[in-house]
């Protein structure tokens, strides 16, 4: 393996980009110690290959990357390579922009580093900046770039971006659209404004969705999960007067019909997205919970991987004698740039403050920092005790 490693990296060697990022994939999937010296050698010789593409190609091929070193090498070069992304001249481009984009968050490698921060936010501006242009430019394929924008968006935690899509919602939803669809834009949009809507994208879209919710029975339980979202943050976090006009409006009935069906609703869920493995931060943290709650409120009931009654979100802990709730952060809830809610981790919050429901978000990050487990388990009991709302667990 080191043999053949020696002979792709040499001079003389012509291997394209793509097949070293393939090469790389099956190491990264193998454990083998010899794996890592490889990766190593095979990222340099990345970089020198990727700097030779022309921009379209570089960006379909750095999407491809699996192991640290790659990813480092692929993050390098797209920085060298910013003031060409900052201007996607195609929607090709702006296509493999946004995946990178998804792809570049995800990196654990390049978690604690703040030039990927930055990084992102430079390719989201790129994004930001060119989608509006582009859907002009090449309306056949708008709706789908629509909607892959604001999933990365929404995914990224990226709420300061809303404009463009704002606009293009506007220009892009006078035509057809299935209901699936419908549901994670609706989704996607509310969770990027927190759940406080602008009423005129609120209204365009409770139209939409309310023109298809016929066809209902062809959603799957994920989407009926994120059109309930979106209808609950309708109803329930917009102002009385925005709130009597939605239900104005001609297919109004049939989305509060679908509310009050349990049996539509029964499997819908918005399940917290799994840890990556047994020995992540929120595996541990979610443990250690588990272990305190009876130390820390003796006598009272908690129920594990609860969903909340008459809504789709589904929390870590909840102590129903205490309407309290206790979620750990999962990446859906975290603003990629910053430590703070993400807009979609907002419009959980205020959806489930507005059912009487009281939100304790407990930060991995924070948690680590105590010194022992009394000492963890006291700052538990005074968390659980203390009023007011939200509650948020920080280490002193």
């Amino acid at each position: 393996l080191t043999e053949a490693v020696k002979s792709i990296c040499s001079s003389g060697s012509h291997m394209e980009a793509r097949a070293i990022l393939e090469c790389d994939a099956e190491l990264f999937a193998c454990a083998e110690d010899e794996a890592a010296t490889c990766q190593e050698a095979l990222s340099k010789s990345l970089l020198g290959h990727l700097s030779k593409l022309p921009l379209l190609e570089a960006l379909e091929v750095s999407c491809l990357a699996s192991s640290p070193p790659m990813q480092k090498s692929v993050a390098q070069e797209v920085q060298r390579r910013m003031d060409q992304l900052s201007r996607p001249e195609s929607g090709a481009e702006l296509d493999a922009l946004v995946s990178l984009l998804t792809r570049l968050s995800a990196w654990t490698c390049l978690s604690d580093e703040e030039v990927p921060k930055d990084l992102t936010l430079r390719l989201a501006q790129a994004v930001h900046n060119a989608l509006g242009p582009i859907l002009a430019q090449e309306p056949q394929e708008g709706k789908r770039r629509l909607l892959a924008a604001a999933r990365c968006f929404k995914s990224l935690g990226l709420d300061d971006f809303q404009p463009s899509l704002r606009d293009s919602v506007h220009q892009l939803t006078a035509g057809s659209w299935s209901l699936a669809e419908t549901a994670e834009l609706a989704f996607c949009m509310a969770s990027l404004h927190g759940g406080h809507l602008p009423f005129d994208i609120l209204g365009r879209l409770w139209r939409l969705t309310g023109s298809g919710v016929a066809d209902m029975s062809n959603l799957a339980p994920p989407q009926v999960a994120q059109l309930w979202a979106f209808l609950l943050a309708s109803l329930n976090l917009s102002s009385m007067a925005t709130v009597a006009s939605l239900r104005l409006a001609p297919d109004a009935a049939g989305l509060e019909a679908m509310l009050g069906s349990k049996e539509k609703l029964r499997s819908a869920r918005l399940e917290l997205s799994e840890a990556a493995d047994a020995n992540s931060m929120v595996e541990k943290l979610a443990s250690q919970c588990r272990a305190m709650l009876p130390a820390a409120l003796p006598g009272e009931l908690s129920e594990e991987a609860f969903q909340v009654p008459d809504t789709p979100y589904v929390v870590d802990f909840a102590l129903e004698g205490l309407q309290t709730l206790l979620i750990i952060p999962r990446s859906e809830h975290r603003s990629s740039v910053e430590k703070r809610l993400s807009g979609q981790g907002l419009l959980m919050e205020r959806t489930l403050e507005a059912f009487g429901w009281r939100t304790c978000w407990i930060w991995p990050e924070d948690w680590s920092s105590f010194a022992s487990q009394d000492e963890a388990t006291k700052a538990f009991q005074q968390l659980l005790e203390a009023e007011g709302k939200p509650l948020v667990l920080e280490a002193e």
